[in-house]
């Protein structure tokens, strides 16, 4: 709830208690990929030494890539009427690494170079895919996807 809101406005407000200079033993997880993934795709931050200062750069920079899209595990459907071009999927994936180049593997072709949060739209033929992103810290991270044609 925002301080500008009165008493009694704010229906999720949560109510807890804290024990004097005791602070929580995971306190770099706060902050979790998906967060620091909205932060550079809204510009907040540009590169991850915007975050330098912060007591967590770290940890938030030895995470691994971060696909959003393909969502991992998911089943898309499509229209075989609808022509090929238009059934192209977004891959979007975020590196946390300084250099922010990511190498995108579909069923381990070819790479696909990209800049991380970078869409890329392929089309991926009926079936089980893998899609894999590799960062410039030989970092990788993969999600399964799979495509049925209706």
């Amino acid at each position: 709830c925002q301080d500008a809101l009165k008493e009694g406005e704010c229906k999720n407000r949560v109510k807890d208690l804290l024990i004097s200079n005791i602070y929580p033993n995971t306190p770099c997880k706060l902050l979790r990929t998906e967060v620091l993934a909205k932060l550079f795709k809204e510009n907040t931050i540009e590169k991850m030494s915007d975050l330098e200062s912060h007591e967590c750069y770290t940890k938030w920079s030895s995470y691994k890539p971060k696909i959003v899209s393909p969502i991992d595990k998911a089943t898309y459907m499509q229209n075989t009427l609808t022509p090929t071009e238009y059934r192209k999927i977004p891959i979007e994936c975020y590196s946390f690494k300084e250099d922010s180049k990511v190498n995108i593997f579909i069923d381990n072709n070819d790479p696909i170079k990209a800049s991380s949060g970078e869409k890329v739209y392929r089309y991926l033929s009926p079936g089980e895919h893998i899609i894999k992103c590799l960062d410039q810290g030989s970092s990788m991270s993969e999600s399964i996807v799979n495509i049925v044609e209706l």
